[in-house]
């Protein structure tokens, strides 16, 4: 490994690492980083060149060099870490038979391209005719101990789950985030949803459902202020849903009033938090976790946005892996 670049790695990786960047997308942020902090020239052989932007020179055989090194030293430090790829799912919950489940909903699709060359990537919003949603379970249980009727249910209900995960990820990530604050409710969209599933799966501890309710509540929250913020460059500072609800409808017609009737008040959410009021149910909780579903959705569906649903981009592999 090339000392002048190695004795600056460690420092440029702690600062990737405070960023919450994932180990496997370290390498080439690394790379962009030591190019854009200490890379002053770079001779060709055919003249003395200033790296500029990222796009002039990440095709060019200089980066592709020094990627190599700097995945090197990566792959030391971390091993097979380096190999583990997030995950591109949206993880949720479903019922069979009252019993929660988790989902780990993948968001978007690859295919095929030219053979070494490219890949297709898809956003679907839905989940598709050819798709196997029981093939998203965590852990399915053996469904042949299930009645017909049941499994119908299960999958309708898990299919049904899936569907609204795929649209809130598409519409969140083509959605303008320009806006710093309207950016950071609609983050917290995403972390308050898989908060409140992970709770509903902890059946087992008490008052965890209570408490997943007040994260459906701030997913609601999130989700209408995100709105609000990207398209007034204001949020209403309130708890209330219905006034949230009023106060976006210029801009979210497609969202039913009354679907905010089936959850509890703010007031009354805040107080099962603190285990006040009566607990829902298993079954209450999931029918209050698909109206949040539903809610949402349709709330960002109104965002300024690039409609991404079911769009095919044809990705060609990353030049600077090309050695």
């Amino acid at each position: 490994m090339i000392e002048e670049i190695t004795q600056h790695l460690e420092l440029i990786d702690e600062g990737l690492a405070l960023d919450g960047l994932p180990v496997n997308d370290r390498p080439f942020h690394a790379a962009w980083t030591f190019v854009r902090e200490f890379v002053i020239e770079v001779d060709t052989g055919n003249g003395l060149q200033i790296p500029g932007e990222l796009t002039e020179f990440v095709s060019d055989p200089w980066f592709r060099y020094l990627y190599t090194h700097i995945e090197e030293w990566y792959r030391t430090r971390y091993g097979t870490r380096l190999d583990q790829q997030t995950p591109r799912t949206f993880n949720g919950v479903t019922l069979i038979a009252s019993t929660p489940f988790e989902l780990n909903v993948p968001v978007s699709i690859t295919y095929p391209g030219v053979p070494g060359e490219t890949v297709w990537l898809t956003y679907p919003d839905s989940v598709l005719n050819e798709e196997d949603v029981t093939k998203w379970f965590a852990s399915l249980p053996n469904m042949a101990c299930y009645s017909q009727k049941t499994r119908q249910k299960a999958l309708q209900t898990a299919t049904d789950v899936a569907s609204k995960l795929r649209a809130i990820s598409c519409r969140l990530t083509g959605a303008d985030v320009s806006d710093d604050v309207a950016r950071g409710f609609l983050s917290g969209v995403t972390v308050h949803l898989e908060s409140a599933s992970l709770l509903i799966l902890r059946e087992e501890q008490e008052g965890s459902f209570a408490r997943a309710q007040w994260e459906l509540q701030m997913t609601c929250e999130s989700a209408y202020k995100g709105l609000l913020q990207q398209q007034t460059s204001n949020f209403t500072e309130t708890h209330d849903l219905f006034t949230l609800h009023d106060h976006a409808l210029p801009y979210s017609l497609s969202v039913p009033r009354n679907l905010l009737h089936a959850l509890p008040r703010w007031r009354e959410a805040a107080d099962l938090r603190y285990g006040q009021g009566d607990q829902p149910s298993v079954i209450g909780i999931f029918k209050w976790y698909q109206t949040v579903l539903t809610i949402v959705a349709e709330v960002l569906r109104n965002l300024k946005r690039i409609d991404l649903a079911n769009t095919r981009i044809e990705i060609r592999k990353a030049p600077w892996r090309d050695v």
